[in-house]
């Protein structure tokens, strides 16, 4: 078979080389553009839902609630839960507040070992309490459960009212970087604290539990 010219696939100022190469060019970029397309998930694929940490954060105001302040302190209750938003400018979300009670409780919230003394605490057992109505392990022998059973739907219902922000009580005048008994009060000023006098807002009763703030901080 004879080779053709050059010069003769040059007709009427079309080179016919370039034409092919051009076609050549676009075939493979339509080849591109339907392999990507196929890659891509279906317009149809509904994104994962973020998830949400309200339930979680509810459940562990009120047993934190509980293991500090008992079952009729919501007062309390509200106070931890004021200090979880954390003292930044911007407030913490709710995956972050979890995140920090959990490691600021760690007692009550994880399954970690405990440590010597904590086996005296309400740790044994408030760390079982769940969202339900079942007994916790380890309930106090001396006490009976059916007569706590409604004070623990009534923390966790206000818990989880303060999560859903139906209840804004703020016990104290700003939020607080920890909270602590009055065995802490000491210690605390001994670190550089100052206590925030906080108070039920309903009866101006101080809380059982008072905030605390670094003396230098800014915030």
């Amino acid at each position: 078979m004879a080779l053709v010219p050059a010069t003769i696939l040059v007709l009427e100022g079309v080179d016919l080389r370039t034409e092919a190469q051009a076609v050549e060019a676009e075939i493979v970029a339509v080849r591109e553009d339907l392999e990507t397309e196929a890659e891509r998930p279906c317009c149809d694929e509904e994104e994962e839902p973020a998830r949400d940490y309200r339930d979680e954060l509810a459940l562990a105001v009120a047993k934190v609630g509980v293991n500090e302040a008992g079952w009729r302190m919501p007062a309390d209750v509200a106070l931890i839960y004021q200090t979880t938003r954390g003292r930044d400018r911007r407030p913490r979300t709710t995956a972050e507040r979890l995140e920090w009670l959990t490691r600021h409780s760690s007692c009550v919230l994880t399954d970690r070992p405990l440590r010597e003394g904590e086996e005296r605490t309400n740790c044994i057992w408030t760390r079982f309490l769940s969202d339900s109505d079942a007994e916790p392990e380890n309930f106090p022998e001396i006490a009976v459960w059916q007569n706590y059973v409604r004070r623990w739907q009534q923390v966790r219902t206000f818990a989880r009212q303060l999560v859903e922000g139906r209840s804004r009580m703020r016990p104290c005048s700003e939020t607080p970087y920890s909270w602590g008994g009055p065995m802490d009060h000491a210690r605390a000023l001994r670190l550089g604290m100052r206590p925030l006098n906080c108070r039920d807002p309903r009866t101006g009763t101080p809380t059982l539990n008072d905030g605390f703030v670094p003396v230098d901080d800014p915030s």
